[in-house]
């Protein structure tokens, strides 16, 4: 029912601005997520592509815009299975946010994130934790230490080190997240408690 009521008010919008409308844009995004959480890849893929061509055509092929329909398209992808399809395609993502953004930009720390899980599902653990490492940089230069953004790198990282046997290194790391939802929320929230099982389950692997 969703899928036909999209496609109908595509075919609208379609007839008002043109089949290379930008106005089109936050239809074809909607039915990208119907189509993935139907697993629909194929067809989300397609739309994508359409969508990346409409932002070429509109804005030019090096836009912020191109970069978040390519990026979404190595979504699908990653999703679909096809890793190093969507390692490709997110890392030009990546290449055209500091083109236009700069090195040092919230949305070029998230692109740096989906590389850094896609190397660490790849089993590529080194690059993983290098990336992973970048994205927290720009997080800590651009948010601050004490932003959600910063911690949930921070806790991604510590998740990635242990997984990898370094839970030497992901110590500090924990300790760090703990201190962090200590002084932002308080010793008595549930996030900070979180935080604490974390550095507990560390120490534990340390045999502590």
């Amino acid at each position: 029912e969703g899928s036909k009521q999209l496609q109908a008010c595509l075919e609208m919008q379609e007839q008002l601005f043109g089949g290379l409308s930008p106005e089109l844009l936050p239809v074809l995004q909607l039915q990208v997520e119907l189509l993935r959480r139907s697993r629909k890849f194929s067809e989300a893929e397609g739309v994508c592509q359409r969508a990346l061509g409409i932002c070429g055509a509109a804005f030019g092929p090096a836009d912020v815009q191109v970069a978040v329909w390519k990026n979404q398209l190595a979504q699908v992808v990653r999703q679909a299975g096809r890793l190093t399809d969507a390692q490709s395609l997110a890392q030009e993502a990546l290449a055209m946010l500091q083109g236009q953004l700069g090195s040092e930009h919230p949305r070029v720390a998230a692109q740096l994130m989906m590389l850094g899980q896609l190397a660490a599902q790849q089993g590529k653990q080194a690059a993983a934790e290098q990336t992973f490492r970048k994205a927290l940089q720009v997080y800590q230069t651009v948010s601050g230490l004490h932003h959600p953004d910063t911690f949930n790198c921070l806790t991604s990282l510590v998740s990635l080190l242990r997984g990898a046997g370094k839970a030497n290194h992901a110590l500090p790391l924990a300790q760090r997240c703990l201190a962090v939802k200590k002084k932002s929320l308080g010793e008595l929230h549930p996030d900070t408690a979180a935080s604490m099982q974390v550095v507990a389950d560390v120490m534990l692997d340390l045999g502590r």
